[in-house]
C-alpha cells in the first residue's frame, strides 16, 4: 500500500523549516523511514546545504531523496510564491531511487544516456534541470520510447552565479541534474495550458534550434503581425510581450506545446523562442488568457477524474510556470483550489519551475507557460 504525507516549513532558520516540513510529511507516510522524498525550497535555504539537507535525512531515513531550488513552492492547496518556503513530499510504499549529474553544460549527451538507462523498466522518471544549462534536446531525446513516464521541471530560483541548485543521491550540486526512478505506481499525468492559440497555422520553412526566420512564405515577423489585430500589428514588439507560440497541431487540448517569445529581430524578421523547434514544425501564435487558461485546467481535471474512475491519488506533483500562479491569475492558490476541487483532497507536492517537462506523441518535452500535473496510485 502506497502512503504519502506532505509538509511546508516557512522562513528560517533554514534547518528548523526543513524539519518542520520533514516532520508533517513523514505523519502520513507510515513507517519510521520513507521510499522517496521529494523536496523543493526556495533558493535562500541553498545558502547551507547541510542545514537544508541534514534535517530531511534525519526525520525521514529517506532511500531516496531527490529535489531543486524554486522560485515558489507548492503543498496541499497552499501556494508560496513571496516568500521563503521549503516543501516536503514523503512516500512509503514503492521502489525509488535518485542520483545526479554535475555539469549539465557540458555533459548534456552522457546525461541523456544515463536517463535512458534509469528510464527503462521504471513506471516514473523525475527529471529536475538547471534552468540556466538546460540543454532539452540532449537530455529528452534519448527518453522517447522509454517505458517510464518522464516528467519534471526546469528549476528555477536562480541564485549568486547565477545557478540553481539541484539535490540528488545525498548531495547537494548546482547546475546539474537530479533525477528519481520510480517504480510500483500507476501514473496518469495532464497538462494544462495558459495560452489560446489565435490566427492560422504556419509550417517553419527555415529556422535553427530556437529561431524562427521564416513561417511559410514569409519572415515570421510579418507571419506574426498577420496574426495580430491591425492596432497591435503596429508595434510588435509590444505585442510579443503577452504572447507564446504553439508548436504541433493544435487539435483540441492537445496536439501542441507552447514556448514563449524571449526575442524578436524586426530588421531580419526573425523570432526566438524559449526552447528550440524542429524544422519544418506547424507553429502557430497564441495569447495569455487567464479565463481560458481556467477553462483548460477544469477541463484536464475532468479528463484525469475520469481516468481515475473513482479512485484516489496516493500522491501527485504539480510543475507549475513560474508564468502562471498569482501572477496569471491574481491571486493565489487557484491551482490547487481547482485540483483538489476536481480531485479531492491527496498530498500534493509542486514548485513554480522555469520550464516544465512533460509528454507529448513524440516522447517526453518541454512546456512553457504550462501546468503538468502528475497522480501516482
Amino acid at each position: 500500500m502506497i502512503c504519502a504525507g506532505i509538509g511546508l516549513g516557512r522562513g528560517f532558520p533554514t534547518g528548523a523549516a526543513a524539519s518542520q516540513a520533514a516532520t508533517a510529511a513523514m505523519r502520513g507516510c507510515g513507517g519510521p523511514a520513507a521510499d522517496l522524498v521529494v523536496v523543493f525550497a526556495t533558493s535562500e535555504h541553498f545558502d547551507d546545504e547541510h542545514a537544508l539537507v541534514g534535517p530531511l535525512v534525519a526525520a525521514t531515513r529517506a532511500r531516496a531523496l531527490v529535489g531543486c531550488s524554486a522560485s515558489g513552492v507548492i503543498a496541499g492547496t497552499e501556494e508560496v510564491e513571496h516568500e521563503s518556503a521549503i516543501a516536503v513530499l514523503a512516500v512509503s510504499g514503492i521502489r525509488a531511487s535518485s542520483f545526479i549529474e554535475a555539469d549539465a553544460a557540458t555533459r548534456a549527451p552522457e546525461i541523456g544516456a544515463a536517463l535512458r538507462a534509469a528510464a527503462d523498466g521504471a513506471d516514473a522518471l523525475l527529471v529536475l534541470p538547471d534552468a540556466l544549462s538546460f540543454k532539452p534536446h540532449a537530455l529528452l531525446s534519448p527518453l522517447a520510447g522509454a517505458t517510464a513516464t518522464v516528467v519534471g521541471a526546469a528549476s528555477s530560483g536562480v541564485g549568486p552565479g547565477p545557478m540553481t541548485w539541484q539535490i540528488g543521491g545525498g548531495r547537494v550540486v548546482g547546475r546539474a541534474v537530479a533525477a528519481a526512478r520510480i517504480e510500483g505506481v500507476r501514473v496518469s499525468v495532464g497538462v494544462t495550458h495558459a495560452a489560446r492559440p489565435i490566427g492560422p497555422s504556419f509550417r517553419i520553412t527555415s529556422g535553427e534550434r530556437n529561431l524562427l526566420r521564416r513561417l511559410g512564405d514569409q519572415t515570421a515577423v510579418d507571419a506574426f503581425r498577420s496574426a495580430l489585430p491591425p492596432a497591435l500589428g503596429q508595434d510588435v514588439l509590444r505585442a510579443a510581450s503577452g504572447m507564446m507560440v504553439a508548436v504541433g497541431e493544435c487539435v483540441g487540448r492537445s496536439g501542441h506545446v507552447m514556448r514563449a517569445i524571449v526575442g524578436i529581430d524586426v530588421a531580419s524578421g526573425a523570432i526566438a523562442l524559449g526552447s528550440p523547434v524542429p524544422d519544418g514544425s506547424l507553429v502557430r501564435f497564441a495569447v495569455r488568457d487567464p479565463e481560458g487558461a481556467r477553462q483548460d485546467l477544469s477541463a484536464m481535471l475532468k479528463e484525469l477524474a475520469g481516468e481515475l474512475g473513482g479512485a484516489r491519488a496516493a500522491f501527485g506533483l504539480y510543475f507549475d510556470c513560474t508564468g502562471r500562479g498569482e501572477g496569471l491569475h491574481g491571486l493565489p492558490g487557484i491551482d490547487t483550489a481547482y485540483i483538489q476541487g476536481a480531485l479531492g483532497d491527496f498530498p500534493l507536492l509542486g514548485l513554480f519551475g522555469g520550464a516544465e517537462i512533460g509528454p507529448t506523441a513524440r516522447g517526453p518535452d518541454v512546456h512553457q507557460l504550462s501546468g503538468i500535473l502528475t497522480l501516482f496510485r
